[in-house]
């Protein structure tokens, strides 16, 4: 909560360590970060994945928002579901 006091945007860009207890962390996590935004009026920023991109994605550009998904992995492959 101090460190969202006073301000305008909170970038929740968490995740569990190591990706392990996903289905247990993630929700309290993302609770806390709407708690402190409730009290302190900030917006929430949650940054999408990327790994439903190819590597080459963007060519050193950012990725544009129609950017074709060409996943190369498994975790790729079921965030491209989802997106």
């Amino acid at each position: 909560m101090a460190a969202a006091d006073a301000a305008d945007v909170i970038v929740h860009g968490v995740n569990p360590p190591g990706y392990r207890g996903w289905a247990q962390l993630v929700l309290p996590m993302i609770d806390n970060t709407i708690a402190a935004a409730r009290a302190s009026g900030a917006r929430i920023l949650l940054p999408g994945t990327l790994y439903n991109f190819a590597p080459d994605a963007g060519a050193g550009a950012p990725i544009a928002e129609n950017a074709p998904q060409r996943p190369l992995t498994r975790k790729g492959a079921g965030a491209a579901h989802h997106t």
